[in-house]
């Protein structure tokens, strides 16, 4: 009876140690990723169903990062401003407690886009973050229109994924997780730390947008575009974004 008394107990102690914390995805919106664009509005849904298919709850960032504002956060999901007027700058204190939560075994995902059209580097102050880790970006890579990217079989990526990539700034350091598909470029990278601190970096935002179209799309063919000229969602090859956005939030939450 005794042992029986001392085995249940057990168990409730284990159920309710189960119970203590539900992983917690941060989508942030704090850095000019919305203004001006409709495109991450339109992925928000898809990241909340990614995050409650890994048993993750699913919140909005559109504060300043702070040790306060990123306690009890497992993820953090960073996508790249889109326009140069409208990105929100990366403060030192901000960097400072994004490093220290990924030193503490949090999960920085970033995608920072090409210099051209989207982000201004040197201002946004992304690599006080990344070069903590070895992650570094840099300038624009020239590379064909409507080009293309491609993962590894590794630890994040169940396979190989074709992803969208057009126009993207250059990134070296940590593990290569994908390439461009001309010349090799690096398209993303990443550093596991022992204690389970994990950093992903991207030099693109595309596939984080969820963009690209069905095998037919022609790579480096042109963009399909509405009568009014505008560019859609589906005429850019690649199509395994969300395949590629699945593992990555997978990993991101283990």
């Amino acid at each position: 009876m005794k042992q029986l008394f001392i085995s249940l107990c057990a168990l409730i102690a284990v159920a309710c140690s189960s119970q203590e914390h539900t992983p917690v995805l941060m989508f942030d919106k704090s850095h000019g990723q919305c203004l001006g664009s409709s495109y991450t509005a339109d992925v928000v849904p898809d990241y909340e169903k990614m995050a409650a298919d890994n048993g993750a709850e699913f919140v909005i960032n559109e504060q300043p990062f702070s040790e306060a504002t990123l306690k009890g956060v497992d993820v953090v999901l960073m996508l790249s401003p889109l326009q140069h007027d409208l990105q929100k700058n990366i403060t030192d204190e901000e960097a400072a407690a994004l490093v220290n939560f990924i030193n503490r075994g949090g999960s920085l995902i970033v995608f920072v886009d090409e210099e051209a059209h989207r982000v201004l580097l040197e201002p946004y102050n992304i690599n006080a973050v990344t070069t903590a880790f070895g992650v570094e970006f840099g300038y624009d890579n020239k590379i064909a229109f409507n080009n293309g990217a491609v993962s590894f079989e590794n630890d994040i990526f169940k396979g190989r994924y074709e992803v969208p990539c057009t126009g993207m700034r250059s990134i070296k350091g940590g593990i290569p997780a994908s390439v461009c598909m001309d010349d090799g470029y690096l398209h993303a990278t990443y550093v596991e730390l022992e204690n389970g601190g994990k950093l992903f970096a991207c030099a693109e935002t595309m596939v984080a947008l969820l963009m690209g179209g069905d095998e037919d799309i022609e790579r480096k063919g042109p963009t399909r575009r509405t009568p009014e000229g505008k560019m859609t969602q589906t005429g850019w090859f690649g199509k395994d974004s969300r395949k590629y956005m699945a593992d990555l939030i997978e990993w991101s939450l283990k």
